[in-house]
């Protein structure tokens, strides 16, 4: 038996994705023809294999999703919980209730009647025409409507980073395992090897070996840091343009990344490398739709359109990429509300408050940064300890770092 969204449902009603990016009246159409249900514990919302067409979205509870080797605990209201449960089809996992969940499912063609304008469903929607060069561009469409059909193509987790991770979380594996994988790569090794010597992690003694690192950096940080320095294989493209535009984005990635280190080791209850890999992939989304275009050529024939997909679709499309390789939520956060400089987050400080920070500060001394708010008055920046010191020294410790994030940046090949 299902009932009608609450009002207190309202407000989680709109951050979903990606439902809060359509018009008001369209979204409160969309509310009243959303049927609620309640299940117990233990319950399947859907199973392996499924190909039922349908979005799935938590209201409260929690949720395991489990099959082909992963297993993962969703909670209503996290950044992974924004986006659709498990949306590819066939379904990769099962999703089972973990105690009581309400939650909803809205059917993949009315959301892309609901994105495209289509008023054919009864809907009360905006119409969208040829000559629209904002989020309503055909780019958009396309690229949303292959998100709607599970047919998207978005990047793979690099073979070396797959398989670290899988070790880690394997409790069957050992630490000789892992290291065993990481050292089929000589060149991540060596960085490995380099990272646990440097500064951040201050010790006397030197790390000569891959188990030496492994043992100073700890199994999850080792996770991390494979994951970040693969990801610059990632970063290329045969189309001159594109190859433009991906220097680009390694470069200012990295940046991020570094400044996002050095903060975050400032930071007490945050990880240093944890939010290296936070700031390299921040723009993820923006990867995966200069992918998308790699593969339609005449897709670039105008670049403002491509600025347009960028804008609106970089958020969405990077949390699909992440919740793909199975990345935790705070993880997911980050990429949702990196452009947000008006995030304000509920527990902080958390990762997405020091990518926001760090891209702020990677922009000072540009053309950009005229256009952008001011460092010190962004909520971000009022959750770190450094915003404890005040505008002037705060920037003068950030400069004082400058050494560490140079070095940062040159392990990453920034």
């Amino acid at each position: 038996m299902s009932t009608k969204l609450l009002a207190e449902d309202m407000a989680l009603f709109q951050r979903l994705l990606p439902i809060r990016d359509l018009p008001p009246t369209t979204i409160a159409d969309l509310a009243e023809k959303v049927a609620v249900f309640e299940y117990p514990e233990k319950r399947p919302l859907f199973k392996l294999g499924d190909q039922d067409g349908e979005s799935y979205y938590l209201l409260s509870g929690e949720v395991e999703l489990e099959g082909g080797g992963v297993y993962e605990v969703i909670s209503a209201g996290s950044g992974a919980a924004l986006l659709p449960l498990a949306h590819d089809m066939p379904r990769a996992v099962t999703a089972t209730t973990r105690g009581t969940v309400r939650f909803f499912h809205i059917n993949n063609n009315l959301l892309e009647i609901a994105m495209a304008g289509d008023s054919s469903g009864g809907m009360e929607v905006e119409e969208i025409s040829d000559e629209d060069e904002t989020v309503e561009s055909q780019l958009f469409l396309e690229i949303y409507r292959e998100y709607m059909e599970g047919t998207l193509q978005l990047p793979t987790l690099p073979e070396l980073a797959l398989r670290v991770r899988r070790a880690v979380n394997d409790p069957e594996k050992s630490l000789a395992d892992v290291a065993k994988i990481i050292q089929s790569d000589q060149a991540i090794t060596g960085r490995l090897i380099e990272v646990a010597n440097s500064p951040i992690y201050r010790s006397e003694v030197s790390a000569n070996s891959c188990m030496a690192a492994i043992r100073r950096l700890g199994l999850d940080n080792t996770r991390d840091l494979v994951t970040t320095f693969a990801m610059k294989q990632l970063f290329k493209a045969d189309n001159k343009v594109l190859a433009k535009r991906m220097k680009e984005l390694w470069s200012h990635s990295t940046h991020v990344a570094a400044i996002s280190a050095v903060l975050a080791d400032m930071t007490p209850s945050l990880n240093a490398d944890r939010a290296l890999l936070a700031g390299l992939i921040h723009d993820i989304g923006v990867l995966a739709i200069y992918g998308y275009v790699a593969e339609r050529p005449e897709l670039l024939s105008n670049e403002q359109e491509l600025d347009d997909a960028v804008e609106h679709l970089r958020g969405q499309v990077g949390a699909m990429v992440l919740r793909k390789w199975f990345f935790a939520s705070d993880l997911v956060t980050v990429v949702l509300e990196a452009e947000n400089y008006d995030y304000d987050s509920e527990f902080g400080p958390d990762y997405a408050d020091v990518v926001l920070v760090s891209q702020l500060h990677s922009y000072f001394g540009t053309p950009k940064a005229s256009g952008l708010p001011p460092l010190f008055e962004r909520p971000a920046f009022g959750k770190l300890p450094l915003s404890q010191l005040g505008p002037e020294k705060s920037i003068e410790a950030l400069k004082e770092a400058r050494k560490n994030i140079d070095e940062m940046r040159r392990l990453l090949g920034g």
